[in-house]
């Protein structure tokens, strides 16, 4: 049988899919309700994991037809996959950002774009169909001649992925996802454009991922962000794990992804709505490309880096501190090719890079006149006072500006984890701690790439918010150091075999660590019982996301026309246009130190519209706790003391949560 038949099958299939998307979208909604239990959940979570096939399939075949443009085919199968699938969910993001920019934000125009892109690709994306079959035959015989130690690590991530996944079907409930990944798309979706969110100061950087999370949400899927998001995650480990084997060798691909993997809090981050796996995984593809570039020197991979890199811009404003990074590199590692071909090739990789990543911040400069908004400078709504409260927050992460401090920052992420992070699981891997051996190694040029782009990532990271979960980006570079000192390690022992499995055996077991602390999670939240039907959206959010039953409320009780001022809690997302999010967590504090008495506060909130007060104890304490100012605490005092007992009366109140309507006068 040719393949004429099986191509007009997948076109007439893949059509009728986005005309069955239409029509469902225009019927009914496939996401579950609040209150919906059973077999309807499961029906949501298999239209969330369908969309997200059917999304990487396209980006598959825009992303290969791409490198056949450029003639940059001489990649691996592996390298191909972890490759062409950011290259075409990068161009699929850019064009609904297209949209968003010139006022065309609605379903319509979105499976439009989707149509014109599956037409362009069509051929690459039914190649990739056709060729499935084969490549499902050859991962199994590569099973078969992998070694005990190797399908043991790929057990155990699998179990990690399984867990992943099951987090990310949940309902979206992380805190920023929740606050702004989410929700400024919906905002963007329902004004139909692009535009500024003052009071959401996150929805103003470079959103890239978030395009595509318009594009769940307006097909009906929130549950599809985080399933992208987790994507970026596997692609992450995929592309340590095709590092290692194209530079280190076969063998120590498993290795290095396992040394990735044996961080508890990479898959947790994976499986929520965020942004950062997307950000790191780009940054690490600009680096793996300048490492294929370094072999070939073909000015087009280069290119294709600086692509990479841009769409890193495009994800997030620290991606600039990894641009610096990689031209700093790029500057002492071509030093001796002559100043005028190490300008050139720097010209090259920047040009292409900013022009990818520019459009996010073009946009801000054209709508506040700062393209890093509110950063340097602040804009509008943007006052000098509320940039230094986001400030002050920001740096509460980092420690002293002291030489000392700053030398012991490597061991200090260990021995206080706490203060760089949010979460109890963000802990570094111990065994990031053997890549600082790499220069005693055996050195090679690939790994140098890898251990400069570490180091002077990592000190771009020393001077902004000092939280762990920024060094994302580095982890890989972390994990393919490491690699290459064990392997160094290895090779001196190879007369020891028991050395060797020692060895494996402690990489391995941080893997089950990781697995086994994912694992409890998603016991401990009960993630399957929402997953699998047999408890409902809304009382599971109830129990996992503290202010959803005080905006659920909202939402149930109170007018209309009401307009609720959110203290310290920037989570809209379960609300409506009722609640006025407090994003930069300062708007109570900045309202007292503006006001000189209780009477100018009333005229404040009276003038803003404001009905009710929604006061978050949690988020409150959290800033008291990151305040050495000690204003967050006076402002909170003044609270209790003078403002509830004179002007609220509270309608709602559990744990965490107090809503009280505003009544004096």
């Amino acid at each position: 049988m040719d393949g004429t038949p099986l191509k007009h099958l997948t076109q007439v299939i893949a059509f009728s899919l986005f005309a069955g998307i239409l029509a469902i979208r225009g019927g009914f909604s496939l996401e579950p309700s609040a209150e919906g239990v059973g077999s309807h959940a499961l029906i949501g979570a298999f239209f969330s994991l369908f969309l997200l096939g059917l999304i990487l399939i396209l980006a598959a075949g825009l992303g290969l037809k791409l490198l056949r443009f450029f003639h940059l085919e001489d990649l691996t199968t592996l390298e191909l996959t972890v490759f062409t699938v950011p290259i075409g969910l990068g161009v699929l993001a850019y064009g609904i950002l297209a949209l968003g920019l010139i006022g065309y934000l609605r379903l319509e125009t979105l499976v439009g774009w989707l149509l014109l892109t599956a037409f362009i690709a069509h051929h690459e994306w039914q190649d990739i169909i056709q060729r499935s079959p084969s490549l499902l035959r050859r991962l199994l015989t590569s099973w078969q001649r992998l070694s005990r130690i190797e399908r043991t690590f790929f057990l155990l991530a699998g179990g990690i992925l399984v867990v992943a996944l099951l987090n990310a079907l949940t309902p979206p409930w992380g805190y920023d996802a929740l606050m702004y990944h989410l929700q400024a798309p919906r905002l963007f979706l329902a004004a139909g454009r692009i535009h500024l969110l003052p009071e959401i100061w996150q929805a103003n950087g470079p959103l890239t991922l978030e395009m595509l999370y318009t594009l769940g949400l307006a097909l009906g899927s929130d549950v599809f962000a985080k399933l992208l998001h987790l994507t970026f995650g596997v692609w992450m480990v995929l592309a340590t794990y095709g590092f290692a084997r194209r530079f280190l060798g076969n063998k120590m691909g498993w290795l290095a992804a396992a040394v990735l993997l044996s961080m508890p809090a990479l898959p947790f981050w994976s499986a929520q709505a965020y942004a950062d796996l997307a950000w790191a995984l780009y940054s690490l593809l600009a680096i793996y490309v300048i490492a294929l570039w370094q072999e070939r020197q073909s000015p087009l991979w280069l290119i294709l880096s600086g692509a990479m890199m841009g769409w890193a811009l495009g994800c997030k404003y620290l991606a600039l501190g990894g641009w610096i990074a990689l031209v700093l590199w790029l500057m002492w590692d071509r030093k001796s090719a002559g100043l005028h071909t190490v300008l050139r090739d720097i010209f090259v990789f920047s040009l292409v890079a900013l022009l990818i990543g520019s459009p996010w911040y073009i946009k801000n400069w054209l709508l506040s006149g700062n393209p890093l908004y509110p950063f340097l400078g602040g804009g509008p709504a943007w006052q000098a006072e509320r940039l230094d409260f986001l400030m002050s927050y920001l740096r509460s992460y980092a420690v002293d500006n002291k030489l000392l401090d700053t030398l012991a920052l490597p061991l200090t992420l260990y021995l206080r984890p706490r203060r760089f992070g949010t979460l109890g699981i963000e802990v570094m891997s111990v065994f990031f701690l053997l890549g600082l051996l790499y220069p005693w190694s055996h050195r090679r040029r690939s790994m140098d790439l890898v251990a400069g782009t570490s180091v002077l990532g990592f000190v771009v990271w020393t001077q902004g918010s000092q939280q762990i979960r920024f060094l994302l980006p580095l982890l890989p570079g972390f994990s393919l150091l490491v690699a290459h000192v064990l392997m160094n390690v290895s090779n001196r022992l190879k007369q020891s075999r028991l050395s060797q499995w020692l060895m494996a055996g402690l990489v391995l077991t941080a893997v089950v660590v990781t697995l086994v602390v994912n694992a409890g999670i998603a016991i401990r939240l009960r993630f399957d019982s929402v997953v699998f039907g047999s408890e409902s959206k809304d009382a599971f959010l109830s129990r996992v996301v503290y202010d959803y039953p005080a905006l659920r409320y909202i939402r149930q009780h109170l007018p209309p026309d009401s307009t609720v001022l959110m203290l310290w809690d920037g989570q809209t997302y379960y609300c409506d246009e009722r609640c006025i999010p407090d994003a930069d967590q300062s708007r109570w504090t900045r309202l007292v130190n503006d006001a000189d008495d209780l009477v100018e506060l009333i005229s404040k909130l009276r003038g803003m519209g404001v009905t009710h007060i929604l006061l978050s104890r949690g988020d409150a304490e959290w800033m008291i706790q990151h305040d050495s100012t000690g204003r967050h605490r006076q402002a909170y005092d003044y609270y209790w003391q003078v403002f509830a007992p004179a002007c609220t009366q509270i309608y709602y109140e559990d744990e965490q949560m107090i809503l009280s309507k505003l009544v004096c006068k």
